[in-house]
């Protein structure tokens, strides 16, 4: 089955019932690290010796980024760091090379551009402290559009996108393009592709997506959303499958 990778905006754990509703529905699919975006907790850390991460902030339950990790995943975890309210990471060990997963959860429209410079300034961050020969992949809601056209942007999408581009969508496109990323959700047709409904049910997009760098894009077989996971939120949970191989670390 190789690494199997997902993303989901779970609209927040902290409510009384949230966190085990969302880890039943997890239970239904097969999966190694799902990146969760808006958990909401305070502070940072682990949990269930861990099987979820999480990084928060210190004192408000806004924003928050996690991952919940599966068993073959956890025996393979090298370390991982909850950077702040919007990122985490954590290292693997996988042959050929060791994996790195960063969760990522960009400002909404409603925030200065500013705030988007500084988000991507330390994503930029993030990446240049991981060993440069891993395999990289950041999962996370980017709060962008972009767009089904890829003239300009071949080798960061594809032709599969939805809808149109907005300028938080050009500004991740330039992100992949500088940082040699590619995004999967755009590689093949999907019906099942859209991430997000709006509340009345005539639009959708595609906001909730996993970057891979593009010289391991060859590895990704399939990256799709699934509707049928339900835990009150808007966002489909999107998985993304990976010829990879994740092993046991060794024994310090």
């Amino acid at each position: 089955m190789g690494l199997i990778v997902g993303v989901w905006n779970v609209r927040s754990l902290w409510q009384t019932g949230a966190y085990a509703l969302m880890k039943k529905e997890l239970e239904r699919f097969r999966y190694d690290v799902v990146g969760l975006c808006e958990v909401r907790w305070t502070g940072g850390g682990e949990m269930e010796e861990g099987k979820i991460l999480w990084s928060g902030t210190e004192r408000e339950h806004v924003y928050g980024v996690g991952m919940v990790i599966g068993e073959k995943a956890r025996k393979a975890l090298l370390e991982y760091n909850p950077v702040n309210e919007r990122m985490v990471y954590a290292r693997f060990k996988g042959y050929p090379r060791d994996i790195d997963v960063v969760v990522a959860y960009a400002p909404t429209m409603n925030h200065s551009d500013a705030e988007i410079e500084a988000f991507y300034d330390q994503l930029e961050q993030t990446l240049n402290v991981l060993p440069k020969k891993d395999v990289k992949i950041i999962t996370g809601d980017w709060n962008a559009k972009i767009g089904r056209d890829n003239i300009g942007f071949e080798e960061v999408m594809g032709k599969y996108g939805i809808g149109n581009r907005n300028n938080r969508g050009e500004r991740l496109l330039e992100f992949a393009k500088d940082q040699k990323m590619y995004i999967t959700n755009t590689k093949t047709q999907n019906r099942k592709k859209w991430t997000l409904e709006s509340p009345d049910g005539k639009t959708t997009n595609m906001i909730d997506l996993i970057l891979i760098e593009q010289k391991w894009m060859k590895f990704v077989t399939q990256c799709r959303a699934f509707p049928s996971a339900e835990i009150g939120s808007d966002h489909r949970l999107v998985l993304c499958n990976v010829k990879m191989k994740i092993t046991k670390r060794p024994k310090s």
